[in-house]
């Protein structure tokens, strides 16, 4: 391990051991930390890219508590039946792995690791001061990252190598492992950090300036990936979201300045851009790049149709692709892949599940999700624009991720499922918030006004 990342986690934990003396609620400590680390790939890797990662410690001191409590056992089973059957199966194909099920075994724990994040996120969520620390721990997150992509593409690395940055020559990663996964999670996010800046009204000055910046920040890193899949689901996901805010009177715009202000500079960006926006899709190495997702896909079907139940196995796609590319040599008009190229891992994420956990998996998988966004429909229910705007915004951002995963493989990559098993376990736990009494006039969404004004009391029975 590189010598600079010992010196900066053995200086972390040495400021978060101090700094948790002095902290009276232990659980929100945890919480927030959690919350934080969860898209950071800092870790001890001692087995196949896995090992112990730096969200796991809080995260499991988190669970020990919600477990001591009784805590886990309130999460609506409409959700927690296809999320627990989900990761049994995938324990039963890895046992079942047609090479490596020591790879297969490891893969399957960072589903665990996830299922582990997303019990603490749904239980966890019983007031607003949860859901406060969460939110402002995602934009804290949000903020370092926009400004790394950013710093990034206008000027080159900035040199943290402690915290995995990843600099490619012509794109930016940040502490992801490629733009790509960069830029999946600016797109699970921008939908929130749009909701607050657009749709909410703030009484401190300094927040909707924090917002804007970090909505500035955020969308010129977007940019500096060059990933047109995201860049694609981010616009249909956000105009989705517009069109569903429009007619209901709650869920409009509700400052007037910035809302101008990011048509303003989005139409400038676009103009100033657009001749390199269209490269991305008309230059002939991108389109190369696109069309081979075709022939991969072919492979894929082939696979999963070979091995229908059970799949070949997480983590085992590759050892067994060799054996399917035919396929994919058929599917092409002409033969412009080396058999190289057409054994790597299928950039679809969907076709990806199908081949390793079998159609049974992928269904599985599909079930669980689907009832992660049925389920947050509740939440958008609630009589209160703070949270309405938190459920909405986290939804439209994993609807574009999904979207976007068509054509990557990004669903098996650790920051990516840890960031997805969090904010479905935040939706499910803010399905359950269940309100009495008047929500505030102005739903400016702060703290201390929601708790004079309503009062929480628990949740909701699944």
């Amino acid at each position: 391990m590189d010598i600079s990342k010992l010196i900066f986690l053995a200086a972390l934990a040495g400021v978060l051991s101090v700094v948790f003396f002095f902290v009276r609620d232990k659980l929100q400590y945890f919480l927030v930390l959690t919350v934080t680390f969860a898209p950071l790939s800092i870790a001890f890797i001692f087995y196949r890219y896995n090992g112990i990662y730096l969200i796991d410690f809080p995260m499991l001191a988190l669970f020990g508590m919600l477990l001591a409590q009784g805590r886990i056992r309130n999460i609506p089973k409409s959700v927690l039946v296809p999320a627990t059957l989900w990761l049994l199966w995938v324990l039963i194909t890895a046992f079942n792995a047609r090479y490596e099920i020591g790879t297969a075994i490891s893969e399957w724990t960072r589903h665990l690791r996830g299922y582990i994040l997303f019990l603490c996120m749904a239980s966890v969520i019983t007031s607003p001061k949860r859901i406060h620390g969460i939110i402002w721990a995602l934009f804290g997150t949000l903020a370092f990252e926009a400004f790394l992509g950013f710093w990034q593409w206008r000027f080159g690395p900035l040199g943290l190598t402690f915290l995995n940055e990843r600099f490619f020559r012509w794109r930016v990663g940040a502490t992801f492992g490629h733009p790509s996964l960069y830029a999946d999670y600016l797109i699970l996010l921008l939908p929130l950090l749009i909701r607050f800046f657009v749709f909410m009204k703030h009484p401190k000055k300094w927040q909707p300036i924090f917002f804007g910046g970090v909505l500035l920040l955020a969308g010129g890193g977007l940019y500096g990936t060059y990933s047109r899949a995201e860049w694609v689901a981010l616009a249909g996901s956000v105009a989705m979201m517009t069109l569903y805010s429009l007619p209901l009177r709650r869920f409009r715009p509700r400052v007037k300045i910035p809302a101008i202000t990011i048509i303003a500079i989005g139409a400038l960006f676009l103009v100033h851009y657009f001749p390199t926006i269209m490269k991305q899709f008309e230059e002939k190495g991108r389109k190369r790049a696109a069309d081979i997702r075709m022939p991969l896909n072919y492979v894929a079907f082939a696979m999963t149709n070979a091995h229908p139940v059970f799949g070949v196995g997480l983590g085992n796609y590759r050892r067994v692709s060799f054996f399917f590319v035919q396929y994919g040599r058929k599917a092409e008009k002409e033969f412009r892949y080396s058999f190289y190229e057409l054994m790597q891992v299928v950039h679809n994420s969907y076709l990806l599940i199908s081949s390793e956990t079998g159609w049974v998996g992928l269904l599985l998988w599909l079930w669980f999700i689907g009832a992660v966004f049925w389920r947050a429909r509740h939440g958008l229910k609630i009589p209160h624009t703070y949270l309405n705007n938190i459920v909405l915004g986290l939804m439209t951002g994993m609807a574009g991720f999904f979207i976007s995963i068509t054509v990557h493989p990004n669903i098996s990559n650790h920051s990516m499922l840890m960031m997805i098993y969090m904010v479905a376990g935040i939706l499910v736990g803010m399905s359950r918030i269940k309100l009495s009494g008047r929500p505030p006039k102005r739903g400016n969404g702060q703290v201390k006004a929601t708790e004079r004004a309503t009062r929480f009391i628990g949740a909701q029975k699944a």
